[in-house]
């Protein structure tokens, strides 16, 4: 059993449903037309996910064969994500919710 907060319900490209971990062959800028549709399956409310789309045919993992990753991520970060375990603030160039909030109001 996964203890992970979500599950990939779909996996689109265009109109047309992938099946994951089976190889698609793709062609021209089909990246823009992936989605991943995820599903909360914890008790608690996720503000931010994070997905990354691996290539493994594009190396071999090692530094001078990487394997080429799409990092995906939509939401914010919550405000206790920019505090340090010694209850400091990280520096930061992401905008806190704080900042975003007052961005918007001004």
């Amino acid at each position: 059993m996964s203890a992970a907060p979500i599950k990939v319900v779909h996996l689109m490209l265009g109109d047309k449903e992938i099946t994951p971990d089976t190889p698609v062959n793709l062609e021209g800028k089909w990246v823009g037309r992936l989605s991943i549709v995820v599903q909360n399956v914890s008790s608690k409310t996720i503000v931010k996910c994070a997905l990354e789309v691996d290539f493994p045919e594009s190396g071999d993992g090692t530094q001078n064969r990487p394997i080429h990753v799409i990092p995906l991520s939509v939401g914010r970060y919550p405000k206790h994500a920019f505090i340090a375990w010694d209850s400091s603030a990280f520096p930061t160039h992401y905008p806190t919710p704080d900042r975003a909030e007052m961005r918007r109001n001004a």
